[in-house]
């Protein structure tokens, strides 16, 4: 999209074509993917340099926790942007996120409100705060 690559998302947009008219697809191009763990594994990371995982990736959140398995177990914290309507066809929901994140054992610490735009006829978007209640290793 337009917004400098702030919109890009696998998923087509929905309702963030209502909320900012200005943006605009101007490219779709075919990329491969790959889960969270197998990045994590390939790459060699040490999750134990980390202790947050951050996403805002456009409503995909919810199929990247799902691909990452236990992986996220590794984390002390999870900082997530999510929304309570469809911004992109086929993108997750907070309740979807956060339904998933407490199946692991993370429990919302922190919410802020977030775009100023989102509040449009209701609809919010936040950022949110996981803290892992598992004791990690």
């Amino acid at each position: 999209m337009n917004n400098e690559g702030n919109s890009s998302s696998i998923y087509k947009p929905k309702d963030h074509l209502q909320i900012v008219p200005n943006v605009k697809i101007v490219k779709i191009i075919n990329l491969i993917t790959t889960t969270l763990k197998t990045f994590i594994k390939k790459e060699s990371i040490n999750t134990d340099n980390y202790d947050t995982l951050v996403l805002d990736t456009q409503g995909s959140e919810l199929l990247i926790f799902k691909g990452a398995g236990n992986v996220i177990n590794k984390f002390k914290f999870i900082s997530v942007e999510v929304t309570e309507f469809e911004l992109y066809k086929k993108a997750c929901f907070f309740h979807q996120v956060a339904n998933y994140l407490n199946k692991y054992n993370f429990k919302e610490i922190k919410r802020n409100e977030h775009w100023s735009q989102s509040n449009y006829y209701g609809r919010k978007s936040f950022d949110v705060l996981y803290k892992n209640l598992t004791p990690l290793p």
